[in-house]
């Protein structure tokens, strides 16, 4: 064999091996990585919505909403211990490889398969999406760990406290349309433990989903990350709708309550 041959055979075997060995990703949006779905190696950078414990939201602006977003999540290690000491924290910018998978429908990118993370600076927090709980029914895969903002919920059936790995159900009150509300364990969630609002409350924060049977229609949640995620609302309830008396003899009563307001607003009940 030649020796330029031997010479430039060599110096492409030298390539190939630092090439493969710090093999690199190209970058694509969070929707299109989420379109690859589970076993896909991606690449992606956004802006983070939500930070606690083992888990993170990554939003960035691509996607039929408006938006995409996906979940990284580590219980060990410097990603972990980065949102422990708040170097990644809602509105860090921030670049992560990694290798998809699910966890009951949920995407994300979950412990070792986080192969590396770049934070990229700090930025604004999305704008939370406006939506209605009919709009997650209908289209929550859409909005999957998404940054959301939801007016007039009430907790259906509890009071009290929050208890940690318990799903609740909330209503919308203009509608009266049904929702999984589900507050997790501390390693994900600081609701635990904190009042449950009485009367109307709105949402800020992110969508999760929970389905054994690995769909893409149902068992979609929210998932209250910290406290002010929940925002109490003025509100008013009544014992009963209306009441009747006879003109001029009888009687009648109706008991009012308000909810959540602040000193110095005035209730006005006109019969």
């Amino acid at each position: 064999m030649p020796r330029s041959f031997r010479t430039c055979f060599a110096f492409f075997l030298l390539l190939l091996a630092s090439t493969w060995g710090t093999r690199a990703w190209a970058q694509t949006s969070i929707a299109d990585a989420r379109s690859q779905g589970n076993g896909a190696t991606v690449t992606v950078e956004g802006t983070v919505t939500r930070a606690l414990g083992d888990f993170v939201r990554l939003q960035d602006a691509s996607g039929p909403t408006g938006a995409s977003a996906l979940v990284v999540r580590q219980t060990s290690g410097s990603f972990h211990a980065a949102i422990g000491d708040g170097t990644i924290r809602p509105g860090t910018r921030l670049r992560v490889t990694g290798t998809l998978s699910s966890f009951n429908a949920l995407l994300q990118i979950n412990e070792d398969d986080l192969s590396s993370y770049d934070v990229q600076g700090t930025a604004s927090v999305p704008t939370p999406q406006d939506v209605t709980l009919s709009d997650l029914a209908a289209d929550g895969e859409d909005y999957e760990s998404e940054l959301v903002r939801v007016t007039g919920l009430s907790v259906q059936g509890a009071s009290g406290t929050f208890g940690a790995d318990r799903t609740y159900q909330i209503v919308a009150g203009a509608t009266g349309t049904t929702f999984d509300f589900r507050v997790q364990s501390s390693d994900e969630s600081a609701l635990g433990g904190t009042t449950i609002p009485r009367g109307a409350f709105d949402y800020t924060g992110v969508v999760g989903q929970f389905d054994p049977q690995g769909g893409t229609t149902s068992g979609y949640q929210l998932i209250p990350i910290r406290p002010s995620d929940l925002s109490p609302s003025r509100s008013f309830s009544f014992s009963r709708l209306y009441a009747l008396a006879e003109e001029g003899t009888g009687t009648a009563s109706v008991d009012v309550r308000a909810f959540n307001l602040a000193a110095g607003d005035a209730v006005t009940v006109t019969a």
